[in-house]
């Protein structure tokens, strides 16, 4: 990935839900060993297929650690 910036926030579950979807919103290295490498595509998805990694974030959700709903505010 080329250098997609900092990403701050007080809600954990937030700053991860951005990360990644700023992560899978762009182009991928073609060194990737994935298959995933278009704009858009999930990058995590094509890195590690077995691995469901919004779980995660669903879960952080439900137990009240934060919203994955988020606003990026570009400086």
């Amino acid at each position: 990935m080329r250098d997609i910036g900092i990403v701050a926030s007080t809600d954990p579950v937030a700053i991860d839900q951005a990360s990644a979807d700023l992560v899978n919103r762009e182009a991928a290295s073609p060194h990737l060993p994935s298959s995933q490498y278009g704009a858009g595509e999930d990058k995590f998805k094509g890195i590690y297929p077995n691995v469901e990694w919004r779980l995660q974030l669903d879960y952080a959700e439900q137990i009240g650690l934060g919203s994955k709903n988020y606003e990026l505010n570009l400086i």
